[in-house]
């Protein structure tokens, strides 16, 4: 019984393991998509206020004219006449229709903030935003913009900004240290540059990761979520890690407090249980002894029957068979006594019959008597064996006193 209570205890434990893993899974699932949603909402923020920068470029007719005549110096004098509702010095760049660049501002010689196929796309009248790799660990968020000069001509202008105001934003959104990796695992921008080397995480961008970890006795809630790039593609990796300290102490607290409730509880279950099923099986096991002095003969056992329940009628049963034993023993006793004192009274008047016999006969008769006596065999055959004898004895001298009184005549 014990071992089924601790068998059926231990599957409620497995059920709860696997529905706590399950329950992980689920939080993980809505974790990091709902890291990935603020992500998204954080960059369409960033590349609407891009936008709207670019709106106020692209109005300004000196910008245009500076851009039409190749002229870098009035091009950046027109820049710096333009109020751009940014926090930071942005980064500018103006491609022609035939992809050679106008102006760049920012960018590292010899290469473009968008790639061909984006430019291509804006050139055909689409919109192209989000963030861009544009060297080994930098990625910026841009915003493209289609302008058409005064001669007919068009050119994308592309305007952005780095991608760790993005990041900060995410940060505080959630208060975690946040990093941004690329595709290589380079760090192209983080909150918490000394949490980030002791957590020394090896991760994978193209695919979302939670899990737990511990730095530097902190528990830090891990999740990694994939960041698409304005070409669709995978740009990196926005990893998070949310102290979960003092949370997951107070659950590991109640989680160990309701398992050693549970423990005592199934203890104590236990040793309940098997009270009482000892005091339950007190009347059985009782029954039982009886049941084997009865079996030795010995009458003198008694039992108390009590309880209304199986093992409680199995008593009373075996109370009532013992009763029973006891008055067919008592009334085996009784004719056993009234047969001894039978026999008694026959033996004494088949010794005085036999004295009325030939004293021969009396003589042979008293010894079958005596001799039968010591033998074991049923009393009755032995009074009927004598009775026998005797009855013939007794017929041969009546025989022949009957032939001494003929001869006398």
């Amino acid at each position: 019984m014990a071992a089924g209570f601790l068998l059926l205890l231990g599957c409620f434990i497995a059920v709860f393991v696997m529905r706590d893993r399950m329950e992980e899974q689920r939080v993980s699932t809505i974790v990091v998509g709902g890291q990935a949603a603020l992500w998204r909402e954080i960059v369409a923020v960033q590349t609407s206020t891009l936008e709207k920068s670019l709106d106020t470029i692209a109005g300004s007719g000196a910008l245009r004219a500076a851009l039409l005549a190749s002229d870098r110096s009035a091009v950046v004098a027109a820049l710096k006449g333009v109020e751009v509702q940014l926090d930071e010095t942005p980064v500018f760049e103006a491609v022609g229709a035939d992809r050679e660049v106008l102006f760049s501002q920012g960018t590292q010689p010899g290469r473009t903030l968008l790639d061909a196929g984006s430019i291509d796309r804006v050139l055909a009248g689409g919109t192209v935003s989000g963030l861009r790799q544009v060297s080994a660990n930098q990625i910026l968020v841009v915003a493209a913009q289609l302008v058409t000069f005064s001669d007919g001509q068009k050119a994308v202008l592309v305007l952005g900004r780095n991608a760790a105001g993005a990041v900060r934003r995410f940060a505080n959104s959630i208060d975690a240290a946040t990093t941004l990796l690329t595709l290589r695992g380079a760090l192209a921008a983080t909150t918490d540059a000394e949490t980030w080397r002791a957590a020394n995480l090896n991760i994978t961008p193209r695919h979302p990761l939670r899990e737990m970890l511990t730095v530097n006795d902190r528990i830090f809630a891990v999740t990694s979520i994939p960041v698409p790039d304005v070409s669709g593609g995978t740009v990196g990796a926005l990893v998070s890690l949310v102290d979960n300290t003092t949370a997951r102490a107070t659950a590991e607290a109640i989680r160990r407090f309701g398992l050693a409730v549970a423990l005592g509880l199934a203890l104590c279950g236990i040793v309940g249980v098997n009270v009482f099923l000892w005091y339950s099986f007190r009347p059985l096991e009782r029954a039982i002894d009886v049941l084997q002095a009865l079996s030795r003969g010995d009458t003198s056992v008694s039992l108390e029957a009590s309880g209304k329940d199986e093992i409680g009628r199995i008593a009373q049963a075996v109370a009532a068979f013992r009763a029973n034993v006891h008055a067919l023993a008592e009334n085996r006793r009784q004719r056993e006594r009234v047969r001894r004192r039978q026999e008694s009274v026959i033996a004494g008047e088949l010794q005085a019959l036999a004295d009325a016999i030939d004293p021969t006969d009396r003589e042979e008769v008293l010894a079958l008597l005596a001799s039968d006596q010591q033998l074991e065999e049923d009393e009755l055959r032995r009074v009927a064996r004598v009775l026998h004898d005797l009855s013939r004895r007794i017929v041969e001298q009546h025989n022949r006193l009957s032939s001494m009184v003929v001869e006398l005549r």
